[in-house]
């Protein structure tokens, strides 16, 4: 990369924002900076910028009309847009413009803006397809050299020391190509086993003297392309991104499914627009809120706008603020100092730390206390906060994801939660439907489910009767999708012939269709509750069993029932604790 100094130009018509924002950004970057959108586009077309930063709300020209016209002007200006309005309309058409690389919410901190100037940067340098490199490099000068190319050209990009690291990167996915340098011992085990188990990924060869006969016998073994050693920058970028462009010619076109859809499953307009929601906003360095009732997906949600944003390679730090005390919680978001509280014995990163250049997620975040609510508005204005018994200020630019099932207007209504801190986690919502709003959806949940419980339980022949699809349908779901998973699981497991049939509901309260457990008032009170009481202890143990896995003794425990009059039990109830074991 280049010594000198990128230049910026910042276009703002608040005089004094703009005055600020120069002086903190002069620090790293040569910026030019002006109130009118006019005379930006001539400063454009006079001077040379690596990056426009710009307001949307403008009198003079809208933001997103001169962040337009400047790609015209130059498609390799990176572009960044700010804005004080946290409407998600105003965000999502300059992501559907297609021009804006990155995009910032008004107030900002200094790493907040220097970050999306960097990023916006990196996307613009390269002009052809955008993708993941992984690379198995021997020379350790080489390997800093293309390390700075594949930065400079805007893709995605880890180098390797072994190729047990390699293996590993690539088990996790989301890789598009291999360098191998086939100076390395191990280049050609491993690219048979990039040919076996990892075909999406395409191996790009590096070849020095030694090793430039050798590569001519290796296209047999999946290798798309190789390069001659010692490396020239310009001819590897322009190969690696004709190997991407290949790559993306040979998929199938995009049908809006995608490993976002292999999660969040169905084809329901409300669900097809929640996707959609997700991939828009993703790249929207914001904070976003996920709503939804308990076991709808959000952390799927939450998953997804991680993976597919630029923090993907860093951490999607979790924490699940109702199951914290206030002290515990603060610990561990924020971390704590030895000696902070009794049982401190050593030094803790929070979560905030762990997470930094990546995302936290606050689930479950209208259990936190007002409190604690406080100290967490600090840190989401300022990216600053304090471990637990500490005093040195800290920073991290994690982007926070919230999510929760309840409401959270009328929490501030009773005065149960902070409604400044509400406008900082909500600057983008994203509401998950509940089961029984996209009940379309439900046939397409069952095969996916039954499927993937087919794999974790070793089954190899499952199938469900129409009547119990029938029964299923019926239902009016309150435990939403996680509870669909449920039922089908426990159906599973005691199905001997992988075949599920009706009944599958026996046992659940009484929904809209009538399928919970019945009264028999044909039978005489004290047969009426035996009935009750016997589907009450075979879903209890049912439940116990597959959390437990099938171990008596666990069960035993964790029911207060010994364990003999367990096994007369389950016996009596037609339970095998066999069938259970070493299953999910």
């Amino acid at each position: 990369m280049s010594d000198e100094r990128h230049r910026v130009l910042l276009v703002d018509d608040e005089q004094l924002f703009l005055k600020a924002t120069n002086r903190s950004l002069s620090r790293t970057f040569d910026v030019v900076a002006t109130t009118s959108p006019l005379e930006a586009l001539e400063l454009l077309q006079q001077k040379s910028f690596d990056c426009l930063v710009s307001d949307l709300r403008m009198p003079e020209m809208a933001g997103l009309e001169l962040l337009n016209r400047a790609a015209e002007l130059d498609p390799r200006l990176g572009l960044v847009a700010m804005s004080a309005f946290s409407d998600a309309e105003a965000l999502i058409e300059a992501i559907n413009s297609g021009a804006v690389m990155a995009f910032l919410i008004k107030p900002f901190t200094v790493q907040d803006v220097t970050g999306a100037i960097f990023r916006s940067i990196s996307r613009a340098c390269t002009s052809g397809p955008s993708g993941t490199v992984l690379a198995l490099f021997g020379d350790d000068v080489s390997a800093a050299q293309l390390q700075r190319w594949l930065d400079d050209a805007g893709l995605r990009s880890q180098l390797c020391a072994t190729a047990g690291e390699v293996r590993r990167r690539l088990g996790r996915g989301g890789w598009d190509l291999l360098l191998i340098d086939l100076d390395l011992p191990e280049s050609i085990d491993l690219l048979g086993v990039v040919r076996e188990e990892h075909p999406h990924c395409w191996p790009v060869l590096l070849a020095g003297d030694r090793s430039r006969a050798l590569s001519a016998d290796l296209p047999q073994l999946g290798a798309r392309d190789v390069l001659a050693k010692p490396l020239h920058g310009p001819e590897v970028l322009l190969r690696l991104q004709r190997a991407l462009a290949q790559k993306r010619a040979s998929e199938p076109a995009p049908d809006g499914r995608g490993d976002l859809a292999d999660r969040l499953v169905g084809d329901s307009t409300v669900i097809t627009a929640v996707r959609q929601m997700v991939r828009t906003v993703a790249d929207v360095d914001c904070a976003v809120l996920i709503r939804g009732e308990t076991g709808t997906g959000k952390e799927l949600v939450s998953n997804g706008l991680h993976e597919l944003s630029q923090r993907a390679d860093a951490p999607l730090m979790a924490v699940n603020c109702a199951s914290l005390t206030e002290t515990l919680f603060e610990s561990e978001v924020f971390g704590h100092e030895r000696g902070a509280f009794t049982g401190a014995v050593q030094q803790k990163r929070g979560l905030c730390e762990l997470a930094q250049h990546g995302s936290l997620l606050l689930d479950e975040i209208g259990e936190i206390s007002l409190n604690v609510q406080a100290k967490l508005l600090r840190f989401l204005e300022s990216g600053e906060y304090y471990r637990v018994g500490g005093v040195e200020v800290l920073h991290s630019d994690a982007r926070v994801l919230a999510a929760t099932n309840r409401d959270l207007g009328q929490m501030i209504e009773e005065g149960a939660f902070r409604a400044d801190l509400y406008h900082r986690i909500s600057t983008i919502e994203i509401f998950v439907p509940p089961l029984r709003e996209h009940m379309e959806d439900l046939p397409q949940l069952v095969s996916f489910f039954l499927q993937r419980l087919a794999r974790r339980h070793e089954r190899t022949s499952i199938s469900i009767a129409p009547d119990a699809l029938e029964e299923l349908t019926g239902y009016s779901w309150p435990g939403n999708v996680r509870e669909l998973q449920s039922v089908l699981e426990r159906g599973l497991l005691l199905s001997p012939d992988g075949r599920l049939r009706k009944g599958l509901l026996a046992g659940k309260a009484g929904e809209r269709g009538g399928h919970g457990q019945q009264i028999n008032t044909a039978v005489p009170l004290r047969e009426a509750l035996a009935e009750v009481t016997r589907a009450a202890e075979h879903e209890y143990l049912v439940q116990q069993l597959i959390a437990c896995k099938g171990n008596v003794a666990e069960v035993s425990r964790r029911s207060g029932v010994d364990r003999r009059n367990l096994y007369r039990k389950l016996e009596a109830l037609e339970l095998d604790p066999q069938r259970f074991r070493g299953r999910g």
